[in-house]
């Protein structure tokens, strides 16, 4: 048995900004980044019209929304019904990341902590995609996840009750999005290797027992006839689409995939580049970054940095069949980033000791970087930061990148390793 380890308990009263700065982050990146569809700030035509799709001429991908909302007899195509289920979703999601960061961040002294926070939340990598992309189904899965673990997964909560539903959130959450188990099942390995708690064995097992029955249904069973779809309205208005709304099979998505960045010449290479480029840097940065301060911060699994920045790189490695069939990179290298800090909030923190610890210290270079780089990406030319990430905008990437190679060369150059704390020792005289 694993011995009980102290965790050390941040106060929330004391955040490193206050909540109105907080809460005036969400609003800054709602002015930025969110669609106007009706006069207000809605969800996208894209993501609405997935809440449309119903098992009414039978099964269909992405149609468990849609069913669910008629089965309680709601109109699963009022726009305005669904913009309030996708801002409550979305707006929880913030909240989560915030206490993520918080739990994290809470003994890492003042200024890095309070820059590393405007960091990690003024980003198009986290509140600005969580904006962005509401209504998004998806976000309704990360929800439903980190829910379901800050419930279940902890050190002596009962295996069975996490398999079990772990099991039908496996289910679930393909039949809202198939893209979900490559979110739930990176998050749940992360978290199963760090910890070893026999609870996230068993969250893990039940999700892939519930998740893969479900994408073979998905992928084997979908009918090829038109999937029933509501008419996407405010009030009697309808809302007409920019294209023809279809639910294309994975085959179709892969050609065309494969089509843009493979079969276009240099230029298709140049894209691909530019968009892997563009939806990495700004996720893999932050991670380094807050590797970097948390290994001298925090004992134990915290004590290496390539260790914990595994936290964050190795879910991008096990995405990388999503990567080559979908083309919102943008959108699906922010989710992980935000799995990828919720997870690591989850482990035990204990505060290292003075002997081994060193005062964790960014250099004025860093701190202003990472507030320049906040500034600079939390603009309205990344409108499209879901798709391309920072390639949106050329001037904007180019920026931005040497920004990130400045502020990742501070960070990873052995001399810019802080030294042990010293502990001086005052002689003692006896008489």
């Amino acid at each position: 048995m694993r011995p009980e380890q102290s965790r050390t308990k941040p106060d929330y009263n004391s955040l490193p900004l206050p909540a109105f700065l907080v809460a005036g982050i969400f609003v800054l990146e709602l002015l930025l980044s969110s669609r106007s569809l009706a006069g207000f700030p809605g969800p996208h035509r894209y993501f609405a019209w997935q809440w449309t799709l119903s098992y009414a001429n039978g099964f269909c991908r992405r149609g468990l929304l849609g069913a669910l909302l008629r089965l309680v007899h709601l109109d699963n195509g009022n726009y305005l019904l669904i913009a309030a289920i996708g801002w409550a979703v979305s707006i929880s999601l913030f909240l989560f990341l915030v206490r993520a960061l918080f739990g994290l961040l809470a003994s890492v002294p003042d200024p890095d902590r309070s820059v590393l926070f405007v960091a990690a939340l003024l980003t198009p990598a986290s509140t600005g995609m969580i904006v962005q992309a509401t209504g998004d189904p998806l976000q309704v899965v990360l929800f439903l996840h980190i829910a379901l673990a800050l419930l279940l997964l902890h050190e002596g909560s009962s295996t069975l009750l996490a398999a079990g539903a772990y099991l039908v959130f496996g289910a679930a959450a393909v039949l809202i999005h198939e893209a979900a188990i490559f979110f739930g099942f990176a998050s749940l390995v992360i978290l199963t290797l760090r910890r070893r708690l026999p609870v996230d064995w068993a969250a893990l097992i039940g999700f892939l027992a519930g998740a893969l029955p479900a994408l073979f249904l998905t992928t084997r069973l979908t009918q090829h006839q038109m999937p029933a779809i509501a008419v996407l309205r405010i009030h009697s208005v309808p809302i007409p689409a920019l294209a023809s709304f279809r639910v294309d099979n994975f085959s179709t998505l892969l050609a065309q995939e494969n089509t843009q960045h493979f079969h276009s010449g240099l230029r298709g290479y140049a894209i691909l580049f530019r968009n892997a480029a563009g939806a990495l840097a700004l996720p893999l940065l932050l991670g380094a970054v807050l590797s970097h301060l948390l290994s001298y911060v925090y004992g134990d699994s915290f004590s290496s940095r390539s260790r914990t920045f595994f936290v964050f790189g190795l879910p991008y490695l096990l995405c990388v069949p999503l990567y080559v069939i979908a083309h919102d990179w943008g959108r699906f290298s922010a989710y992980i980033f935000i799995l990828a800090v919720f997870t690591l909030s989850r482990e035990t923190l204990r505060t290292a000791s003075a002997k081994q610890a060193a005062r964790p210290s960014l250099s004025g270079f860093v701190l202003g970087s990472l507030l320049v780089l906040s500034g600079i990406t939390t603009t309205t030319a990344l409108t499209d930061y879901l798709v391309k990430g920072l390639g949106a905008d050329n001037a904007t990437c180019v920026a931005a990148l040497l920004l990130c190679t400045g502020i990742a060369g501070c960070i990873f150059l052995p001399a810019y390793r802080p030294k042990p704390a010293q502990v001086e020792i005052e002689p003692s005289y006896s008489s």
